[in-house]
């Protein structure tokens, strides 16, 4: 029975991604072991997600108290695939979903679509005293899903257009509510963002500014103090410190003198910040791109580099920009640890799309999702090679309409 809830749900995910009506869509419901007349409801609009698992209330009618079995639905709004596993034993029913309240009843011979028996002897699975291999019964539950659904749509085609608008207006008020609540996620994001933005400024403040200003209070507040060669020094280094800040967070010199000459002074700044080798190259016409998407591509070459001082303890960073045929691709590679099996995240290494690994929380979520406004006006994908004890490399690949192919 497990392997066949997991098969079905895994299936009716699949279904319910490409599902053009919600009556259509695929729930699972897992009831208890004993089935009652009462306690499995048919399944409402609102219960009709992406295999859901529901655990029906108790009820004192129990039809058969003494059995030990399972069950597993799968259902639309129309029509409902029942599997009840008993020791030895899997049946499929296939019946409206209105009887779903009375299935011991409603699973009758002639609503039966599969039998299952276990051979003890041979240890496998049979249909009609033919063996079932693995294969062959991922097949048999796709035809019953499909047979589910085809009904399904049958039923649905049937229906009155004044029906279909109500089901299209109950749908239009859930995605609302899904708009409503993504918007939600992104207005916390943003609030996220600049909280740790400000940490950032006040850390950075403290650490390269507040110390030089309280050694110029202390040397004009002393008797002796410090000559003017010395003090011109510190201003000078607060100064810079103060022009790293504001760098950081808004390169204002984007407009004017371009991405590439930015990337060349970042990792001039990295080797001055970390004393690691910091190597730029450029190769072809930079494309017009908007200032919305310079600013993002900054932004991940600035994570990226934050990484790499925080966890690669690489000695050479190589940064590149090539633009070949409507084709913009950077490049970071290091030659630093990589990304070590306790750092890495839940994805591959190679990632399509948004999908952005990276050695970090923070950083996997700020490069996804500035892959992903990338994405909104131009294709985008990011892909991250990293073996350990090898370094690590991030490609980032933007396609733009070239003035060859216009």
């Amino acid at each position: 029975m497990q392997a066949i809830e997991h098969l079905f749900d895994e299936l009716a995910r699949e279904f319910n991604m490409t599902a053009a009506h919600e009556p259509l869509m695929l729930s699972l419901q897992r009831p208890s072991q004993a089935c009652t007349t009462n306690d499995t409801k048919p399944v409402s609009s609102d219960a009709i997600t992406s295999a859901n698992q529901i655990e029906p209330r108790a009820s004192a009618n129990q039809i058969e108290p003494q059995e030990n079995f399972q069950r597993l639905i799968v259902s639309t709004s129309f029509w409902a695939l029942s599997v009840k596993g008993m020791e030895g034993t899997v049946d499929c029913f296939l019946l409206p979903s209105t009887e779903l309240t009375n299935l011991p009843n409603a699973e009758t011979a002639s609503r039966s679509k599969l039998r299952l028996t276990y051979d003890e002897r041979t240890k496998v699975w049979n249909m009609d005293t033919l063996p079932v291999s693995e294969s062959e019964l991922n097949t048999l539950c796709r035809s019953l899903l499909k047979d589910l659904i085809v009904r399904s749509q049958g039923d649905y085609d049937l229906l009155p257009d004044s029906t279909r608008l109500v089901w299209n207006g109950l749908s239009l008020t859930r995605s609302v509510r899904s708009l409503v609540a993504e918007k939600h996620t992104l207005m916390q994001k943003i609030v996220d963002q600049q909280e740790a933005i400000l940490n950032m400024v006040a850390r950075d403040l403290h650490d390269a500014v507040l110390g030089n200003v309280m050694l110029l209070e202390r040397s004009l507040s002393s008797e002796k103090g410090m000559d003017r060669q010395e003090m011109c020094a510190i201003l000078a280094q607060i100064g810079a410190s103060l022009r790293d800040v504001c760098h950081d967070l808004y390169p204002r010199d984007l407009k004017d003198i371009g991405l590439a000459p930015l990337l060349a002074e970042l990792c001039s700044s990295f080797f001055k910040r970390t004393g690691v080798e910091c190597r730029f190259e450029e190769k072809g016409e930079m494309p017009e791109l908007s200032d919305e998407v310079l600013l993002h591509v900054f932004r991940i070459a600035q994570e990226c580099f934050n990484n790499i001082s925080k966890h690669a303890n690489a000695t050479l960073v190589e940064c590149s920009v090539v633009v070949n045929e409507g084709l913009f691709t950077l490049t970071i590679k290091d030659n630093g640890q990589g990304i070590l099996d306790g750092n890495r995240p839940a994805m591959p290494k190679e990632s399509e799309g948004k999908s952005v690994p990276s050695k970090d929380g923070r950083g996997t979520s700020i490069i996804k999702e500035r892959a992903e406004l990338i994405d909104c006006i131009y294709p985008c994908r990011v892909r991250v090679e990293s073996e350990e004890g090898k370094g690590t490399a991030l490609f980032l690949e933007i396609m733009f309409a070239s003035k060859e192919t216009t």
